[in-house]
């Protein structure tokens, strides 16, 4: 309703595929560089959970194998350290 003065959209990519036996679900700006923290699980075979922070602030969270709400998993990439 504002035209070219609305604010940009700026969307939190969501993926997500069930293939070769593995569960995957990740939110946030791929890629992803470095050692991921882990918050649920040891492995990043699953069940895990992982997260990974970017420069800018923002977070990527991984769920491999690991059932968990889309509004959580997002909250988890949000949540830094």
């Amino acid at each position: 309703m504002t035209g070219d003065d609305a604010p940009e959209l700026d969307l939190d990519p969501y993926f997500w595929t069930e293939q070769f036996g593995l569960n995957l679900k990740a939110t946030g700006h791929l890629p992803v560089a470095g050692e991921p923290e882990f918050l649920v699980g040891e492995r990043p075979d699953g069940p895990s959970v992982m997260r990974w922070t970017h420069d800018d602030g923002r977070g990527v969270a991984v769920a491999v194998n690991h059932r968990i709400a889309i509004p959580r998993l997002r909250r988890m990439a949000s949540t830094a350290g």
